[in-house]
């Protein structure tokens, strides 16, 4: 990293912008992560910084708040997303830096809020500030915002899928046991994809049979509290969730049990029931349509291989985490996430695309994005 004071280029500015946006992760929902970089007239780094949590100050609030007006005379800042133009938890950027003395304003790509979309530049055009798009880097900007991006225009939680298989694609034993395929590195990383979701859900058969912690086990979130969501066809878990190690690391209002519309849950029952339209399966478009009106962002899949196959073949999910351990279990004995998937042709094939593949010693993760969601 450039230290406070290096002559850096404008690429360099908003790569830096982009790396420090990321330290943010599992902080700012429903926000997106965001960046900021302040350089002088001369592309002297003057302030780095990024959105640090929900209702606290933005990016370019937090890089600007380090200098007074002297230093910012002329200075240029670069931001990874448009800056906000409209009053919300916190003022709107754009005004602000409007009345600034800074000369230039540099962001990768345009805000997808409606209420923001173009206007945060306008605010700023009309202030007399230059403004420039650097669009080489609006992909990156997009992937780091994903989360948000997806809420905006899709109007739906961002879905993830988290796997971790052997070589040959099982999950576990078809006796049930499945602990541990993957090592200390994978499972750590897996934590820290709990802890940058709003929930976690698992199927029924996956709640009976781990009867799972589910919570958040990394270092760098020992607080944090997550939201749990149970897939219950038979509408008959409440029972076992409240004798269950849920109940232990959650609290009542963070576990939600998704049943099917037509069954009629015991109005006694303390635990949030959500209703949801159900023929063959869970109807993931009402589902997802449930959740994000609880304020539910970001969700992340575990399990089982039915709750895969729902998703999978939906094509209401975003991204796949695949966790590969070195290993091999075999057909015989083993337990395929994909067993429940069906493939008439190779027309139908689920297409993936933006593959990046991270090594966890012993394991490599492979990361990617579906190429056709809806």
């Amino acid at each position: 990293m450039a230290k406070i004071g290096a002559i850096i280029t404008i690429d360099e500015a908003m790569q830096l912008a982009l790396a420090e946006a990321k330290k943010g992760a599992g902080f700012t929902s429903p926000n997106p992560l965001v960046g900021a970089v302040v350089l002088d007239k001369n592309n002297k780094l003057l302030s780095v910084d990024y959105h640090k949590n929900y209702g606290g100050p933005h990016a370019e609030v937090n890089a600007l708040n380090k200098l007074n007006d002297r230093q910012l005379e002329g200075a240029k800042i670069i931001v990874t997303l448009e800056p906000c133009a409209h009053e919300g938890k916190t003022p709107s950027c754009a005004k602000k830096l409007a009345t600034l003395p800074i000369s230039t304003v540099i962001y990768a790509v345009e805000d997808p809020n409606p209420l923001v979309a173009g206007k945060g530049l306008e605010i700023l055009k009309e202030s007399g500030k230059e403004v420039i798009h650097l669009s080489h880097y609006e992909n990156e900007a997009i992937e780091l915002a994903e989360i948000f991006f997806t809420n905006q225009k899709l109007k739906r939680p961002f879905v993830s899928l988290k796997v971790a298989s052997s070589l040959d694609g099982y999950i576990g034993l078809q006796s049930g046991e499945s602990q541990w395929i993957t090592g200390e590195k994978a499972r750590n990383y897996g934590h820290f994809l709990r802890a940058t979701h709003d929930a976690i859900c698992v199927g029924a058969k996956t709640f009976i049979v781990d009867n799972p912690k589910l919570n958040i086990r990394h270092n760098d979130f020992p607080n944090k509290k997550n939201k749990v969501i149970v897939l219950d066809s038979e509408g008959n878990l409440s029972d076992k969730i409240k004798s269950s190690n849920l109940i232990k690391y959650h609290s009542l209002e963070d576990i939600l049990i998704i049943h099917p519309e037509k069954i009629k849950n015991k109005p006694e029952q303390d635990l949030k029931l959500i209703p949801v339209k159900y023929s063959q399966g869970f109807d993931v478009e009402d589902l997802l349509d449930k959740l994000f009106e609880k304020n539910i962002f970001s969700l992340l899949i575990e399990g089982g291989a039915k709750t895969y196959q729902l998703f999978l073949e939906s094509k209401k999910f975003d991204r796949l985490f695949c966790f590969i351990a070195p290993s091999l279990i075999g057909q015989k004995n083993g337990l395929s996430w994909t067993k429940d998937l069906v493939t008439r042709s190779l027309s139908e094939k689920l297409s993936f695309d933006k593959l990046k593949a991270i090594p966890l010693d012993p394991d490599i993760l492979l990361t990617m994005k579906t190429s056709d969601n809806h």
